[in-house]
């Protein structure tokens, strides 16, 4: 009969039952992450309806990327633009949106209930268009915060919005007028 060390073979269980831990506490957060992306998913589907959003901290919002109706309509006239509510937008919001609704969130200690999109009539009607939509969601006293536009997006040729990424930080916006 083998002689067996009761000392190593109890350390090795105590190692696997410690990573058991751990793979079961990473599999709770990604599950509670995966449910917050869904969540939000579905209040971006849902489009306008009641507004329960909870603002406790509007002064924290970037006010560069807080605009009144007004001034979108304005805009979308311009350039023949539609700003309708999320639900009416027939092509997929992409997941990098719903993770920055998320970040957003998060970080702001706030929750977004209702959410518009500005893109041209065609992004209403086709899903497979190309032309790529603006995320907003709405912020009491008729205005909307800028969350998220997919992709680079040229505007009659005289507007270029892109999103550039740089390692470490979130993506940036950079309008450039083309005037």
């Amino acid at each position: 009969m083998q002689d067996i060390n009761l000392l190593q073979e109890l350390e090795q269980a105590q190692i696997e039952f410690e990573q058991n831990a751990v793979i079961r506490e990473v599999e709770a957060i990604l599950h509670q992450d995966l449910a917050a992306e869904q969540n939000i998913s579905a209040r971006i589907q849902r489009g306008i309806g009641t507004n329960t959003s909870r603002f406790g901290g509007l002064e924290r919002l970037d006010s560069k990327r807080r605009f009144d109706i007004e001034t979108i309509e304005k805009i979308c006239t311009k350039y023949r633009l539609r700003f309708l509510e999320s639900d009416l937008f027939k092509g997929d919001i992409p997941s990098e949106a719903i993770r920055e609704v998320k970040r957003l969130e998060s970080s702001l200690g706030m929750r977004f209930d209702r959410f518009s999109v500005i893109a041209p009539a065609e992004r209403f009607d086709l899903k497979d268009s190309t032309k790529d939509p603006i995320l907003m969601a709405e912020l009491p006293n008729r205005q909307f915060y800028y969350i998220f536009h997919c992709r680079n997006f040229i505007i009659s040729k005289h507007i270029s919005l892109s999103v550039v990424y740089s390692k470490n930080t979130h993506p940036r916006i950079h309008y450039h007028c083309l005037f």
